[in-house]
């Protein structure tokens, strides 16, 4: 698996043969949209699947006004 983090660039984030599982990434920072793309194991340039996420980052300011208001209630 890879992610690209600007038009053009990719890097290797998982080279794991699992069928499912979880990671942390300390390093996303900068960027706000991420797209992370699943290649082939035995053909590494055949794109299987790709999945589009982005960092709002409003969220937790959003969420934490959010439960200080039910808080008050």
């Amino acid at each position: 698996m890879r992610v690209s983090t600007s038009p053009g660039h990719e890097k290797l984030f998982s080279k794991t043969k699992k069928q499912s599982g979880q990671a942390e990434i300390s390093w996303i920072a900068g960027s706000t949209i991420y797209e992370f793309r699943l290649y082939g194991g035995s053909d590494p340039d055949t794109l299987i699947d790709s999945v589009r996420v982005w960092r709002d980052l409003n969220a937790a300011s959003t969420a934490l006004r959010e439960l200080a208001d039910e808080a008050l209630r």
